[in-house]
């Protein structure tokens, strides 16, 4: 069986007060690092978890820090391998704004239009093409492993817009998907794969049961 957990980071100090981080960085809120614990103990409890194969982290430090704790818990777990192409979309000019303080137009289209960029920065569009590129690299092994029938586990933690882009590719659906869904901090994406390799099927999106 193939298996591939995605994870966004915990809450942030940004987050927590609506401002736009992009390529800029703060550190979790206490909520942030509590809901990475619990995310933690709650993937010890899985016994999949206990085999992982691949354990690859944004280097971003909210991303960091999020892994690092999540992985407290969570004995036996291969080194974390950092991965600059699944950092967090850039949000150029924006970058540092708190969301009320930016002309609805902008975010309309930002929220709207995968090929609208960010004034100074990405679009969902040039993130979906960094996420096809990760993906194509990951997909021979997972079909190696399937051809070999040997179970192989991939945890991924990330950003919302990096994994909703990453989720499009790995379901082959257009780059308009990603505008369309929300990820929570801490939200789980589980997919799994019994016979196909790198064909995923997604069995759960924004699975937050360890905060209940």
């Amino acid at each position: 069986m193939i298996e591939l957990s995605l994870i966004r980071h915990g809450e942030t100090e940004y987050n927590s007060i609506m401002k736009i981080q992009g390529s800029l960085d703060s550190a979790l809120t206490e909520q942030g690092e509590e809901q990475c614990r619990r995310l933690g103990r709650y993937l010890a409890g899985r016994p999949n978890y206990a085999g992982v194969d691949e354990w690859i982290c944004s280097p971003q430090g909210r991303a960091v820090q999020s892994s690092t704790l999540i992985r407290e818990s969570m004995p036996a777990l291969p080194e974390v391998r950092f991965d600059d192409r699944i950092r967090e979309i850039h949000c150029g000019e924006l970058e540092g704004r708190l969301i009320p303080e930016v002309d609805p137009g902008i975010l309309k289209q930002l929220r709207n239009d995968p090929a609208y960029a960010y004034p100074g920065g990405e679009s969902i569009d040039d993130v979906v093409a960094r996420a096809a590129g990760f993906w194509s690299d990951l997909a021979p092994r997972l079909a190696d492993a399937a051809a070999s029938q040997r179970d192989y586990r991939i945890v991924v933690v990330s950003h919302g817009n990096f994994l909703r882009c990453l989720t499009s590719v790995i379901l082959e659906l257009p780059s308009e998907y990603a505008v369309r869904v929300v990820l929570e901090n801490t939200g789980l994406c589980y997919f799994r794969s019994l016979h196909d390799g790198a064909k995923m099927k997604m069995l759960r999106w924004n699975d937050r049961t360890h905060l209940e």
